[in-house]
């Protein structure tokens, strides 16, 4: 699950928390109720909380963004469908 698009962050100073929303690809849909276990894939929009070590540790540019968020975000559907 990759991000495609950042659509919202913040930090919660209190516990350096970083909260975000973005795009993400590949996200795997349940399996239908129609007897097929194989799962779909789509784009959805999901969140994700993450623990820094400081504030710091949040990249400047939006492509460092994407870069660290692949590495530590676990997504959490929002929205799921193409968009």
């Amino acid at each position: 699950m990759s991000p495609i698009e950042l659509l919202s962050w913040r930090i919660d100073t209190n516990g350096l928390r970083l909260l975000v929303e973005a795009f993400v690809e590949d996200v795997e849909e349940l399996p239908r109720h129609d007897g097929d276990c194989q799962s779909d894939y789509v784009n959805a929009r999901c969140e994700a909380s993450i623990l820094l070590g400081e504030i710091s540790d949040w990249p400047e540019t939006m492509e460092e963004r994407l870069a660290f968020l692949e590495q530590h975000a676990e997504w959490t559907p929002i929205d799921k469908g193409s968009w």
